[in-house]
């Protein structure tokens, strides 16, 4: 599709995220293709209108981002924008850094990170009409995890 075109549900195809980010990362994989098949399917079903795509600070506060149910193969391909100047800011959410300073922060700047869904992780919450949840890895524009991503920081803990 062209990078602006509008699907049969409205919605520009790269509303939503990067386009193909996740194939560019090299994390398309077939296990994954079909552990979101999977989900699609239950999403189906269930008849959800919402997926909450959630990460977590280093504070531990889980950060959400509601989209339509509708969008959810969208983010599954891009991922979803999430401002990296989370990590900037204290448990009481105050910013503590100066995210308008040069300097090194994430990567240089504070750009949007990138969250991607873990398919493992999907599911419907009963206390929530019509809504599902997913927890997400961080990444940097260019590819790479994001070094303060909490699930990244737990992954390769010893």
């Amino acid at each position: 599709m062209p990078p602006n075109h509008t699907n049969t549900t409205g919605a520009a195809e790269n509303s939503l995220g990067r386009p193909n980010f996740v194939a560019l990362i090299g994390q398309d994989l077939p296990e994954r293709r079909e552990m979101l098949a999977g989900i699609l399917a239950k999403i189906d079903e269930e008849k959800l209108e919402v997926i909450r795509i959630a990460i977590v600070d280093t504070h531990g506060i889980a950060r959400v981002r509601p989209v339509e149910a509708r969008l959810f193969p969208q983010v599954t391909r891009n991922g979803v924008a999430f401002p990296a100047v989370l990590f900037g800011m204290d448990s009481a959410n105050s910013i503590f850094q100066n995210v308008f300073a040069h300097g090194d922060t994430i990567g240089g700047t504070w750009a949007d990170i990138f969250a991607i869904p873990d398919p493992a992780t999907f599911r419907v919450l009963p206390w929530a009409h019509k809504c599902g949840w997913v927890l997400s890895d961080l990444y940097r524009s260019s590819g790479e995890r994001c070094p303060f991503d909490p699930r990244l920081v737990m992954q390769t803990a010893c």
